[in-house]
C-alpha cells in the first residue's frame, strides 16, 4: 500500500491574500518491495518505520509551506472530511475533490505517494589509512499530481527523489542518526520547488 499524500495546493498572487492548504491523511506502503519479512514482528517494524518517514515528509510540507499558505489543521480536517463521508486517506477522485472544494473553498488539490525508500550500507576499510567504518546512502521519492478542485482536472504531475549519505550528513555536522529528518527535508523542499516551477510554466503557455 503506498503512502499516499494529499494536500491541497495554491498558487497566491502577491496581490490577493493567502489561501488555504489543507493536508489529507495518508497511507503507508512498503518501500523496500524485494525485502520479505517472515515474521510479524518485523512486518510490524517495517510498518512503524513507514508511519514514522510519512509523518516527517509531511511535518516538512507544512514547514515549507506554512509562509506561503494557510495550512488546515489536520485533526479539523480530518473530522470534517468524515462527517461529509469522504475518504480520509489515500488518493480521492473527481468527485470527492469538487467536495473539498465546497466545504472548504480549496483551490488545488495535491495527491502523491512515497514511491521508494531505500537504506543501503557499506563496509568501507582501509589499514593504509587506518578506517574501518560503516556507511550509508538513502533514497527518498515520491510521485505526485495538482488537481484543480472544483473541476477535477489535472493540472500537474510530476516525480521528485532525492538522496544523501554519510558524507553529506557530515558536511552538515550531522550523524547517521540524523538522516530521516534530513531526507525528508529534502524531500519536501524539492517537491515544493517543482510544483512552483511547474505552475509558473503553465501560467506562462
Amino acid at each position: 500500500m503506498p503512502v499516499l499524500l494529499c494536500l491541497v495546493l495554491f498558487a497566491v498572487p502577491p496581490t490577493e491574500d493567502i489561501l488555504k492548504l489543507a493536508i489529507v491523511d495518508f497511507d503507508v506502503a512498503s518501500f523496500n518491495k524485494k525485502a520479505k519479512h517472515h515474521y510479524k514482528s518485523q512486518q510490524n517494524q517495517k510498518k512503524q518505520e513507514e508511519l514514522a518517514i510519512a509523518q516527517v515528509v509531511m511535518g516538512e510540507l507544512e514547514r515549507e509551506l506554512q509562509v506561503e499558505f494557510d495550512i488546515v489543521e489536520r485533526r479539523k480536517l480530518k473530522t470534517v472530511l468524515n462527517e461529509h463521508k469522504i475518504a480520509t486517506t489515500g488518493p480521492l477522485n473527481g468527485g470527492e475533490a469538487k467536495e473539498v472544494w465546497r466545504i472548504l473553498k480549496a483551490d488545488r488539490l495535491l495527491t502523491g505517494t512515497i514511491t521508494e525508500y531505500q537504506r543501503r550500507e557499506k563496509h568501507f576499510k582501509s589499514k593504509r589509512y587506518k578506517i574501518d567504518r560503516m556507511t550509508y546512502t538513502y533514497h527518498l521519492a515520491a510521485s505526485f499530481k495538482l488537481i484543480e478542485s472544483h473541476s477535477g482536472a489535472v493540472l500537474v504531475v510530476a516525480t521528485v527523489a532525492v538522496r544523501t549519505d554519510s558524507r553529506e550528513l557530515r558536511q552538515h555536522d550531522l550523524d547517521d542518526t540524523s538522516f530521516r529528518s534530513f531526507l525528508c527535508q529534502k524531500l519536501a523542499l524539492g517537491m515544493r520547488e517543482r510544483l512552483v516551477r511547474d505552475l509558473r510554466a503553465r501560467q506562462e503557455e
